[in-house]
């Protein structure tokens, strides 16, 4: 039955195992922070079994002493409540969502808006988080009942403390150094921010926050200790035991120091927001309690040090994190989880489910089929979603429970401790008041950076305020006498006997319980062949199967073996998690292998297909990337499917453009009308622009011509300007410069003195051989030049981003206004026409602008060439063929100026490579055996005439010549 007597060490056989329990608890709360939080695999399964075996030894030490004994805590109710809150969901599973993920192609329905008796989606994920739920109720569980002298708290303390200490000086080392020297084991590389042995700065800054306010704590703890220990400086120099003593003393606070140093070198928002909210919370509590002076002292120290990082490295740094723009993006997805509690509104969607939830409510805005959101970065509201309404009243509960308890009834006194005896239960000591305070800060510290981060689902952040919480718990609810701690609260007891029997049943009772969990513990870690790599390998080595198989020829058996073996694999996981899109699509796409694999039998496979394709885009349906999925397999059956494909598309592309080119080459082989093509992109002009841009590039002009007149429709007078403009692109490269010309006269009215309209208009009027088009060049470059004197910089300054997108591609660089892409159009003009002296100005002008292109450089040289610049126009054939080495005309114009100009060993050269380009051309050949004969060599030139008469035997000259060269 209940008793209140003082705690005793117990009988000598439970000595060691209670040591080993506290040994093994150092061990779980040291062990994460050092293995980089410890939040999956093997160094979680590791933290998990240190903590077990923690808690069996304690139980095992109880059975020696043939004793079981226990404190109540105000959160036994709520903690087992929410257990069975839990289980409940694991019971339940997913039901509903179940069913309607399996469901048969016939008897298939849409995803329903609200599923009431869904206790989790994700099994195996629920199961997992209850386990790390239960690690950190073990840790809690352990440091009440184990951790229970004064030695023992302040022993605990001091190690975190050094610890803490420690791992903030090496991590300040190596972010100081930028390099790995110490954490050389961390898995993410050294960044901006210090980081320690953490993969996320954040998690390291909650780690380094509550220790920091158990230091301070500590530190309040010993103030009268430190006062009746002080000593004068003499004999702290004179004697090696006051100076270790002193350096006892005023370590912690050098720890302190360090470790708030390094956690604002952590640049963590949450951070600091914490700091400041846990540091007003508690200069309030210690005016409350009458220790307002020193508190204000510890808080001007930590800002002392916070201002002198800022006068060290700067608060540039600092700002920019509070500033940046990636706080955006956690509001964006907090307000896309809250449409969550509706849709389950009885038992949430699970513990640790969120994230196999999440996928249905992602929009497009925060990069669904992007990004990968495991985590909701608010801890609280993630709560709130996996354990529904229920489970945030017992959260709620458990809250209030604890701070009646340790704060109401014991700090303030005010209130009856739920759990102890009906006297006064305001503590009063130093000792228990500042461990309590400062383990109760560092919990407040969690709980506030968990408002808008998860740093409780780290284990090394939750293990650690778990430890904090139970210090708390053991400092309020103990008297440390000198004959011993005498708790407060009511403990629960129960005696084995004196027999052996019953200690022995109680442990095997234990360690069969301990080795049940092992498996849990272990079995994620585990490294195993997962259905989905074996379902992906079977996959692709059955399309190998299938692409190896002569036309007309059945699937081999292995195929079809493969495929089944991978749909029932995914079938599986489905089954486990059936809120995956990604699952049932990789499961549509097995299914169709399937069908291809089963021949003329596979029809119904097929429909099977299409089916799973629609519940992966039903489970996220602002993902483009499944649309595109689902257009693609639309696309495999028969032309009935055409629609559905086009719709798909059409909603790929309004939710990513970029998109549009990979659909159009799915959709090219279809022969499709201009209006069917509309159909794959929403009617705004800018997507329609976009689309003809595509079909123009990849030849389908006629349709292109039909898309550009239907986008010009209903576009305003910005975007008609950009669409007339690439418009008439298209009007001129299929020689109808008449209709190019008016489509420019309409956008020059709308854009007067546009350049760009200028230059299209004058290629037109050059392409209707109209005098005029040499003045409109003129009046382009004028206007460019105009424009950007007036501080203009981008050709088009108001067309949507798909037209924004399609003048990039058209203009380049040159998508920025510039007078040099005018003034090389009016020198290509003036050098078609013949006006070689302001040709070769222009060019020359042009050239002190910017560079030239290849076909720039051939044009001045040509300039160059007809106004008696021979050498200049040489060196500008050789920049023409540099910049374009597989342009045969550019060559041949250089290596017939070399020769003219004697300088026949690079002339023989250039022949030789267009030879090599071009070894079927017999003038090139003709001309290379010229040149052979030229410099001297009659070899090379009889067997270059050779092989001219192998080519065309009844070449006159080669004949004459091999005739000739041939006799001796």
């Amino acid at each position: 039955m209940p008793t209140t007597a003082a705690i005793t060490r117990g009988e000598s056989s439970a000595v060691p195992l209670e040591s080993a329990s506290i040994w093994l608890l150092y061990a779980a709360l040291l062990w994460p922070a050092l293995a980089g939080g410890a939040h999956a695999g093997w160094l979680l399964a590791a933290t998990q079994l240190l903590v077990l075996l923690s808690a069996l030894a304690w139980v095992l030490g109880m059975v020696a002493a043939g004793r079981l004994e226990w404190r109540r805590t105000a959160l036994d109710r709520p903690v087992g409540l929410i257990v069975v809150l839990i289980a409940t969901q694991l019971a339940l599973g997913p039901g509903p969502l179940l069913r309607w993920a399996l469901a048969s192609p016939e008897s298939a329905a849409s995803l329903p808006a609200r599923f009431l008796f869904v206790g989790t989606v994700s099994p195996g994920d629920t199961t997992r988080a209850l386990l790390l739920f239960l690690t950190y109720v073990g840790v809690y569980v352990v440091v009440v009942n184990v951790v229970r002298r004064r030695a023992d708290v302040e022993r605990l303390v001091r190690t975190l403390l050094v610890t803490g200490g420690v791992v903030a000086f090496a991590s300040l080392v190596d972010f100081l150094a930028r390099e790995d020297w110490i954490f050389r084991w961390r898995e993410e590389r050294l960044n901006a921010r210090l980081t320690g042995p953490f993969a996320n700065p954040d998690h390291c800054a909650t780690w380094l926050l509550m220790l920091v306010c158990l230091g301070v704590g500590y530190l309040a703890a010993r103030r009268g200790q430190a006062r009746s220990e002080s000593g004068r400086l003499a004999d702290i120099v004179r004697s090696p035991r006051d100076r270790e003593a002193t350096l006892r003393r005023y370590l912690p606070a050098f720890g302190v120091g360090l470790m708030t140093l390094a956690m604002v070198l952590t640049l963590s928002r949450g951070a600091l927001v914490s700091l400041a909210v846990t540091g007003s919370l508690g200069l309030l509590a210690a005016a409350r309690l009458g220790g307002l002076r020193w508190s204000l002292a510890s808080a001007c120290a930590l800002g002392a040090v916070i201002l002198g990082y800022g006068l060290w490295i700067g608060l540039g740094p600092l700002l920019h994190r509070v500033g940046s723009a990636d706080a955006l993006g956690r509001v964006l997805q907090w307000q896309a989880t809250l449409p969550m509690l509706a849709a389950f509104p009885t038992f949430g969607v699970g513990l640790g489910a969120y994230k196999e939830a999440f996928f249905h409510f992602q929009p497009s805005t925060l990069g669904a089929g992007h990004m990968y959101f495991p985590y909701a970065h608010s801890d609280l509201l993630q709560l709130l979603i996996e354990t529904g309404p229920l489970g945030a009243a017992l959260s709620l509960w458990a809250a209030g429970r604890v701070a009646r308890d340790l704060v109401g009834a014991h700090l303030l006194g005010r209130g009856r401790c739920p759990v102890g005896r009906d006297t006064d239960g305001r503590r009063s000591d130093p000792f228990s008041v500042g461990i309590a305070m400062g383990a109760l800060g560092a919990v407040v510290a969690l709980l506030v950076h968990s408002a808008v981060d998860f740093p409780a689902r780290i284990p090394a952040d939750g293990i650690l305020a778990a430890a904090c919480l139970g210090l708390a718990t053991t400092a309020m609810h103990t008297r440390f006498t000198g004959g011993g701690p005498l708790v407060m609260e009511v403990v629960g007891q129960r005696r084995l006997g004196a027999g052996l029997a019953q200690r022995v049943v109680a442990s095997a009772v234990a360690l069969g319980l301990a080795a049940g969990l092992v498996p849990w513990i272990i079995g994620p870690a585990r490294v195993e062949a997962a259905p989905a790599e074996r379902a992906q390998s079977g996959l692709a080595e059955a399309r190998r199967l299938l692409a190896a198989r002569a036309p007309g020829e059945q699937a081999p058996p292995e195929a079809q073996a493969l495929t089944r073996a991978a749909v029932a694999d995914l079938r599986r996981l489905i089954a486990s998690t059936p809120s995956n899109p990604f699952v049932h699509e990789r499961l549509a796409w097995a299914l169709e292998l399937q069908s291809a694999a089963r021949g003329e039998g596979g029809a119904d496979l097929h429909r099977a297909a299409l089916v799973s394709m629609q519940r992966a885009v039903a489970l996220q349906p602002e993902n483009p990337y499944l649309y595109r999925s689902q257009a693609a397999l639309n696309l495999t059956g028969e032309a009935s499917g055409l629609g559905v494909a086009l719709a798909a598309g059409r909603r790929a592309v309004e939710l990513d453009p970029a998109l549009l080119p990979d659909l159009v080459d799915r959709l090219a082989p279809r022969g499709l009308e201009a209006g069917q093509w509309a159909d794959l992109v929403p009617t705004r002009p800018a997507t329609l622009t976009a689309l003809a841009a595509q079909l123009e590039s990849r030849g389908f002009l006629r349709e292109a011509n039909a898309l550009y007149e239907r986008a010009l429709q209903n576009a305003g007078t910005g975007e008609a300007t950009a669409i007339r403009w690439a418009w008439a692109q298209l009007l001129l490269g299929i020689r109808q410069p008449a209709r190019a010309l008016a489509q420019m006269d309409a956008a020059l009215a709308g854009s007067p003195g546009h350049p760009e309209l200028l230059l299209i208009r004058a290629r037109a009027l050059a392409a209707l051989g109209r005098p005029e088009a040499l003045a409109s060049f003129s009046e382009a470059l004028q206007s460019a030049q105009a424009r950007q004197r007036a501080g203009e910089r981008l050709v088009f300054a108001d067309e949507a981003p798909a037209l924004r997108a399609i003048v990039s591609s058209r203009l380049g660089g040159d998508s920025r206004l510039s007078t040099a892409r005018y003034r090389r159009a009016l020198a290509q003009r003036l050098s078609d026409e013949g006006q070689w002296p302001a040709a070769r100005a222009e060019w020359d002008r042009a050239l002190a602008e910017g560079p030239l292109d290849a076909a720039g450089h051939f044009a001045h040289a040509q300039a160059l060439e007809a106004t008696g610049e021979r050498t200049r126009a040489l060196e500008a054939y050789g920049q023409a063929v540099a910049l374009d080495a597989r342009a045969v005309a550019y060559r041949v114009r250089l290596a017939e100026r070399l020769w003219e100009a004697e300088q026949y060993v690079q002339g023989l050269a250039e022949w030789q490579r267009l030879v090599e380009q071009e070894p079927r051309n017999v003038q090139m050949r003709v001309a290379l055996a010229r040149a052979y004969l030229k410099t001297g060599d009659r070899d090379r030139a009889l067997g270059e005439y050779r092989r001219v008469l192998s080519l065309e035997p009844g070449h006159g000259e080669a004949r004459q010549l091999v005739a000739r060269l041939a006799q001796p």
